[in-house]
């Protein structure tokens, strides 16, 4: 039913950058409080999935305010992302490198 609701929408702007489209993504899940749990749940799952421990010791690093927690945890959500297509949560460009300079 949202797929065949979404399938018929058809964007005001279709040369929307794609920063922009993101931006707009991101805008949309934090309006919606009941939107932005799945979304961090499916990410969650996605790093528990690939790699337990490895996610929890990102966690304890996040936990503790590492300088290196946050580089940790967009290479592991990255590394999650890869290894499974279909992982949703953070768009691509936003892992690979958009928060780490």
């Amino acid at each position: 039913m949202i797929i065949s609701i979404a399938s018929s929408i058809r964007p005001r702007h279709p040369g929307l950058p794609t920063e922009d489209l993101f931006k707009l993504f991101r805008a949309a899940i934090k309006d919606d409080g009941d939107t932005g749990d799945p979304v961090i749940q499916s990410a969650y799952d996605d790093v528990v999935t690939y790699d337990h421990e490895r996610a929890r010791g990102v966690m304890e690093l996040v936990v503790r305010r590492d300088p290196l927690a946050w580089r940790a945890f967009y290479a592991l959500l990255a590394e999650a992302r890869d290894a499974q297509p279909t992982i949703t949560g953070l768009p691509s460009e936003y892992c690979e490198g958009h928060i780490l300079h």
